[in-house]
């Protein structure tokens, strides 16, 4: 194990969403994203993401799971013994941070000089904020306060610790938890047409033929993010990459790609509700894309 991961141990993606994400979509959503940006993930990683109110934005961290801390987390050590409200920058090397009330806030790398009064204002407006102190960080002070961080929590069970302030971890190891839910539909299914074929036999002493679609619809939830992960299954499923999706007004222009044609001819024969999709081949890439306008979900 190795204690702190630095700035280039650490994956950083800020993804823009128009509002929060239910956490039971939060994964898929995220490793869907990642996917575009065609980064990979290992069975030894971890994952962490933070979202922030305002941009409306995440920001998602990649690590390898030999490191046990960001090296930024040794900035607590920093406000230990300090009184701090509001809003400070701190800025080292090749890194800045943001904490809030003595609370990690936002994490950046950069690989530039800043100009400090626009770097501020461009922040400010970022995030709606008023940063009200600065701190530029020299590296002696930063071992320092590594060292302080790593004699307080050393004596840590950091196989069991893997939550962090300010960050939300995201298991990667697979869960059955949509499974479980299809089970419960089906289970619902198939009680109500028991008890539906049950009374009508015993009333009208004939048999009649449920309607599932009707029950279903009581039962299934509407919202965005399930459609979505149903989607993005398939689409794993069938090994695609998924290009771009956008959904409005119950209907959905779905863009995937693959560099074999029969996975891309395999989902849309699983795609319910198609009303158009046509497909191209890119000589240059070696990949076909398909655009797919899906009906009502």
């Amino acid at each position: 194990m190795v204690f702190f991961a630095n700035s280039n141990d650490i994956i950083v993606v800020d993804i823009e969403v128009t509002e929060k994400i239910d956490d039971r979509y939060l994964k898929s959503f995220v490793l869907s994203n990642l996917k575009l940006k065609n980064i990979s993930l290992e069975n030894c990683d971890k994952l962490y993401v933070n979202y922030l109110e305002y941009p409306k934005e995440y920001q998602v961290f990649v690590v390898n799971s030999q490191f046990i801390f960001f090296d930024f987390e040794a900035f607590y050590s920093y406000y230990e013994n300090r009184d701090f409200e509001g809003f400070e920058l701190l800025i080292y090397s090749n890194f800045f941070l943001i904490f809030k009330d003595k609370k990690f806030f936002y994490y950046q790398k950069i690989n530039q000089d800043l100009n400090q009064d626009d770097f501020i204002k461009f922040l400010n407006k970022k995030f709606n904020i008023n940063i009200s102190n600065i701190k530029l960080v020299s590296k002696d002070e930063f071992e320092k306060l590594k060292k302080e961080f790593t004699q307080k929590n050393q004596k840590i069970n950091h196989k069991k610790n893997i939550n962090k302030d300010g960050l939300k971890y995201i298991d990667l190891k697979s869960n059955f938890s949509f499974y479980i839910y299809i089970f419960y539909l089906l289970s619902i299914l198939f009680i109500g047409y028991y008890f539906y074929n049950t009374y009508f036999n015993i009333v009208e002493k004939k048999e009649e033929i449920i309607d599932f679609e009707s029950i279903k619809s009581k039962i299934t939830f509407n919202s965005f993010e399930e459609k979505f992960y149903v989607i993005s299954k398939n689409i794993d499923k069938n090994r695609l990459v998924l290009n771009s999706f956008d959904y409005r007004h119950d209907t959905a222009k779905i863009v995937v790609s693959s560099s074999n044609k029969e996975n891309i001819d395999k989902y849309l024969e699983s795609c319910e509700n198609v009303i158009s999709s046509s497909t191209h081949f890119s000589e240059e890439s070696k990949i076909f894309e398909a655009t797919i306008d899906v009906g009502k979900l």
